[in-house]
C-alpha cells in the first residue's frame, strides 16, 4: 500500500533528486521491504527474523541477525553480499553535503518504525525531503 503523496509533490527522479539511479532503485526496494514487513524493527527476542530495522545503526551483526537504517540496507541491496561495516560507512559518507543528509541523519533514530521509515522515504522520493517532523508528529 502506498502512502499518500505530500500536496503538491509529485514522485521526483534519481536526477531531480541528485542521486545515482543504483541509489534511487535501492531506495525504492528498501522502502518495499520495509512496508512488507522483510526488514523489521529492531527486537533480537523475536527469532527467525535475520533483518533488523533501527534508524540509529547504519550496519552491525548481532547473534540474531545484521541490523541497519534506511541507507544501510540501500547498500546491502545495491551489493548483495555487503557487510555491515560498509553499510555503516555508505551511510557516514552522506553525512554533510549530501541529498540523502536529512534522510539519513538527525532525529531520535532508535525509536523510529518502519512505518515511519516508510513515509519519509515517499516524502523524499516526492518531494526531496523526508519531512521527519511531520513524519513523528512533532
Amino acid at each position: 500500500m502506498k502512502s499518500e503523496m505530500k500536496s503538491g509533490c509529485v514522485r521526483l527522479n534519481a536526477k531531480q533528486l541528485g542521486i545515482k539511479e543504483q541509489e534511487f532503485w535501492a531506495l525504492l526496494h528498501v522502502r518495499d521491504e520495509l512496508e512488507r514487513g522483510d526488514i523489521v524493527h529492531y527486537d533480537c527476542g523475536r527469532g527467525g527474523i535475520k533483518r533488523w530495522f533501527d534508524m540509529g545503526v547504519g550496519g552491525d551483526r548481532y547473534e540474531c541477525g545484521t541490523m541497519g537504517c534506511i541507507g544501510g540496507w540501500m547498500y546491502a541491496a545495491m551489493h548483495p553480499k555487503a557487510t555491515p561495516g560498509r553499510m555503516q560507512g555508505y551511510v557516514n559518507r552522506h553525512e554533510g553535503d549530501s541529498p540523502f543528509h536529512e534522510l539519513f541523519f538527525g532525529k531520535t533514530w532508535s525509536s523510529i518504525t518502519p512505518a515511519q521509515a516508510v513515509k519519509a522515504i515517499d516524502n523524499f522520493l516526492e518531494c526531496g525531503k523526508p519531512h521527519w517532523e511531520e513524519v513523528l508528529g512533532r
